[in-house]
């Protein structure tokens, strides 16, 4: 399945100024054989979904799994998602291994994800309840919906089910 990591900025850039259609779209917290990263290591994953029909640049905005942090992990510059595109970002706590790699793991216990502008306004929250099983992931059906389902198989950078 090919995915798109990073889009670069061609056109120009909406600075994620007036969109609040970039959602958490879906996740998967036990990644045992599915989607793999830049170095073939299968890790925790979150998708980005824009809504919007416009491109919305996401340089600068944060996400965490702890809304209280006081540093949460920042989307590196250039960081762009076309109108009804996905953003794949690996949670594996080893963000020396790509611009797209976290700095927190995602709990399969269950937790709250929280995406900000860069002007720490919230942009989406999403508590998600414990993820029991392997390669199933949690998604928000239809895409930016506000309803969330088990997505077996999970569909990273895909729309889901």
């Amino acid at each position: 399945m090919k995915v798109r990591w990073l889009v670069l900025a061609l056109l120009p850039a909406c600075n994620g100024g007036g969109s609040g259609t970039v959602v958490i779209n879906e996740l998967l917290t036990k990644n045992a054989t599915g989607l793999t990263d830049e170095v073939g290591e299968f890790e925790d994953w979150l998708e980005l979904y824009n809504g919007d029909r416009d491109a919305v640049d996401v340089s600068g905005w944060t996400l965490t799994d702890d809304p209280g942090l006081e540093v949460p992990w920042t989307l590196p510059a250039d960081t762009v998602i076309e109108g009804g595109d996905y953003l794949v970002l690996f949670c594996d706590g080893t963000p020396a291994q790509g611009p797209l790699h976290t700095d927190f793991k995602l709990t399969s216990a269950g937790e709250t994800l929280q995406l900000a502008r860069a002007d720490a306004s919230v942009v989406d929250e999403v508590a998600y309840p414990l993820q029991p099983l392997d390669d199933v992931g949690w998604a928000r059906s239809p895409d930016g919906g506000a309803d969330w389902l088990q997505a077996d198989p999970p569909t990273p950078g895909a729309p889901n089910p």
